[in-house]
């Protein structure tokens, strides 16, 4: 399996070594209920756990995550403005 990101060589207590290689990255987006798209930028609205954006890079060809919202949030519709700010609404139970 191709790495994708920098491995790390720690030694073991034997005479071999351990190495890990990144081959994935967990994002916090359980079940991505809205998208909002902006330039190069998706906003996305998890149906558990808040907000995300994430951004296009066109040199890797990847989306790069750029912001997380890590509180509780359960987000029935979003939007963005212009100058990137974003408004959420939300269900509370």
């Amino acid at each position: 399996m191709q790495s994708s990101g920098p491995s790390q060589t720690f030694p073991s207590s034997g005479h071999t070594a351990l190495t890990l290689d990144e081959t994935a990255r967990w994002t916090h987006n359980y079940i991505v209920a809205n998208m909002v798209t902006r330039q190069d930028k998706i906003y996305i609205g998890d149906a558990i756990s808040s907000l995300s954006v994430v951004r296009w890079d066109e040199s890797t060809q990847k989306l790069v995550n750029i912001a997380r919202d890590y509180t509780p949030l359960w987000p029935v519709a979003i939007e963005t403005l212009d100058n990137g700010l974003v408004i959420a609404g939300n269900v509370s139970n």
